[in-house]
This record gives C-alpha cells, structure tokens and sequence, in this order.
C-alpha cells in the first residue's frame, strides 16, 4: 500500500520498478506528502513515516490497506486548510485527527470481524469515561484473563508489567486518554521492532 502511496500522490519517477525500491527512497517520496517529522525538521517530534505507520498498526506491526487509504481520505478530506509547513501536503494536525477518525472505522469493523472479542469491545466501550485510561489493570476494568488473552493473541492489547495497553489504531474509536507520562511508552511498544 505504500507503494501505491508513492505512485498516486508523488508521482515516482526513478528507473527502477517501485516494488523494488528501497525503504530510504520510498520514505523520500512519502517526507513529499507527510514531512520529516510531526512539526520541524529540527524538531522534538516524531518522524511522520514511523509514526503513521505505528498508530495504524496493531500490536504485532500489522497495517492493513484499508487503514491506510482511510487515513489518507480522512488527512485530505477534513483538513485544517491550515498550511504551517511549505514542504508537505499534510499538515501534523490533520495526520493526528485522521489517526482519530480511522479508529472509529477500524473498530466497527474489528467488532464485526472478530466475534469472540464482541464482549471484550462491549466491556471496554461501556466503562464510564473516567475509568477509561491507559494504561489499565484488566481486572480492574472487568477484563477477565481469557479476554485479555485473546486480545493479546490478535495484536490489540499488550501487558507490560501488569498494565495493558491498546493500540492507537483501537485507543480512540474506545474513547480512551493516556495517564500522563503513558504516551510515549505506547508508541515505543508500537515502534520497538521497526
């Protein structure tokens, strides 16, 4: 999907087959639709490439086209109109609210696509807003051990240390915040093997 990505809104031109093309040429035509970094080049922020795939994958790095071509949809469709930086088509705050409006569509379809979790996504979308915080202790939500199993097992819940997370592509269609200090661990479980 990348590929195509490159091919529809760069228009790649090099002399070999876009298939065959490396990572760093490939993330040279993406730095044209998304920038370097969410912010400055010189910037504290995350690198867009590396982000945008993160937040749409799941747990074991997966991303499925769908999310991909939503996210791209949704970044152009609902633009700010703000144009902050010359060098990209899409501005960091339209990449962070299309992550946003993917989660609500990935969830209905993960709802419908995986029936033995129905309960599980029933249990964590009818938690008063307060409860619904990242990271959490399953138990203390009404999560039982089986259902954190199988959350596990298909890449939308890790456990670390006794505290389960969700990935971002799942966090806000559940409507869930971060407790200070989360996020940045998130996105290092997210990215660790990339």
């Amino acid at each position: 999907i990348i590929h195509f990505i490159v091919l529809k809104f760069c228009k790649f031109k090099e002399n070999i087959p876009i298939e065959q093309a490396s990572d760093t040429l490939i993330n040279r035509y993406l730095t044209k639709i998304w920038g370097t970094k969410l912010g400055r080049v010189n910037s504290n922020e995350a690198y867009t490439s590396r982000w945008v795939l993160a937040a749409l994958s799941d747990f074991y790095g997966h991303l499925q086209a769908r999310d991909m071509v939503r996210f791209i949809q949704y970044a152009t469709q609902k633009s700010t109109g703000k144009a902050t930086y010359d060098d990209r088509y899409l501005m960091p705050v339209d990449i962070r609210n299309a992550v946003a409006e993917c989660s609500k569509e990935k969830l209905k379809e993960v709802k419908q696509e995986y029936g033995n979790l129905k309960e599980t996504f029933d249990v964590l979308e009818s938690l008063e807003q307060t409860k619904k915080v990242l990271p959490f202790y399953s138990k203390e939500i009404g999560i039982t051990s089986l259902q954190e199993k199988e959350m596990t097992q298909v890449g939308f819940l890790q456990n670390i240390d006794g505290m389960c997370y969700i990935p971002e592509i799942l966090r806000h269609g559940l409507n869930f915040r971060y407790k200070k200090g989360a996020r940045p661990k998130v996105l290092s479980l997210l990215l660790k093997d990339n």
